[in-house]
């Protein structure tokens, strides 16, 4: 079988949302290419041989077997947003040996919102402060998260904002001030914050998607002044049901640094394993 007869048969095999996504893969390397496309198999008729076979290779890649687990409460991830983005991971591994960066992210979680049907924004700039898009007028930060340190059970986000102001507290009282006065601006701000994170000791490539309640950050605001005296200080939040997170003053960096987050007092939307692709490659796992 030719490579176009193949990716003729591959596409046939696709669903909707994935054989929408090969196509505006198609429509872009076609571009440049002259004559009418009525279909998807007329714009594959326009390409090169070598474009067919980077097309074929993200068809192959979307055909494999995928184990998606989704939150049956969940009112972000729909039945059209999971499939938007189930396309997305799997297109992006078929042509990256890396895990999705934080812009690629941003990229899959407007496309599934739009797919939703929700209306969808990006920030004003890539500059914008803690926020990264708008979903339906609910300003949202994403991260991502993929160490080979990271913990199962806990989450971390090694900048949730910049903070040059940390250079000029010199004292418990000002760093706690000060702190104050960014958590407001922050939730003022940040109305969800999602997290993709990305496991690397899997065989496979395996994500999920994790939003971390808003509601953590409010808690830090009952902390005691005591507990900002360190010049970098690593302040525990917990509550009445026990450890939250650790909200970390990082003055070498000035960053605003959250660990220990723990993932059983967030929501996990959404789990993906790419089964048929080996995490260490860009090409199917024979």
């Amino acid at each position: 079988m030719s490579p176009r007869d193949e990716l003729a048969h591959v596409i046939g095999e696709l669903d909707d949302d994935s054989r929408a996504l090969v196509r505006r893969l198609a429509e872009g390397l076609a571009k440049d290419a002259s004559g009418t496309r009525s279909d998807l198999f007329a714009v594959v008729h326009e390409l090169s041989d070598q474009q067919v076979n980077q097309l074929l290779g993200v068809a192959r890649a979307m055909a494999l077997p995928i184990e998606e687990t989704i939150d049956s409460e969940s009112k972000v991830i729909t039945a059209e947003f999971a499939a938007e983005f189930r396309a997305r991971l799997q297109a992006h591994h078929a042509t990256h040996t890396t895990p999705m960066d934080r812009l690629s992210f941003e990229n899959a979680f407007l496309a599934a919102s739009r797919a939703a049907g929700r209306a969808t924004d990006e920030a004003p700039s890539r500059t914008t402060r803690f926020f990264d898009v708008t979903v339906d007028g609910e300003q949202t930060a994403l991260k991502t998260e993929g160490a080979k340190s990271m913990k199962a059970d806990r989450l971390h986000i090694s900048k949730l904002s910049e903070a040059a102001w940390i250079q000029d507290m010199r004292s418990g009282r000002k760093r706690r001030e000060k702190t104050m006065a960014f958590l407001d601006e922050f939730l003022a701000a940040v109305g969800r914050i999602f997290v993709l994170r990305y496991y690397q000791v899997d065989p496979a490539p395996h994500y999920e998607l994790v939003e971390i309640p808003m509601s953590h950050f409010e808690v830090l605001k009952a902390v005691p002044a005591s507990e900002f005296n360190a010049d970098a200080p690593r302040i525990k939040v917990v509550d009445a049901r026990g450890p939250i997170m650790e909200f970390r003053i990082d003055r070498s960096d000035s960053k605003i640094t959250v660990g220990k987050i723990e993932k059983q007092r967030c929501i996990v939307h959404g789990d993906w394993r790419l089964t048929g692709l080996d995490s260490t490659t860009d090409a199917p796992a024979e």
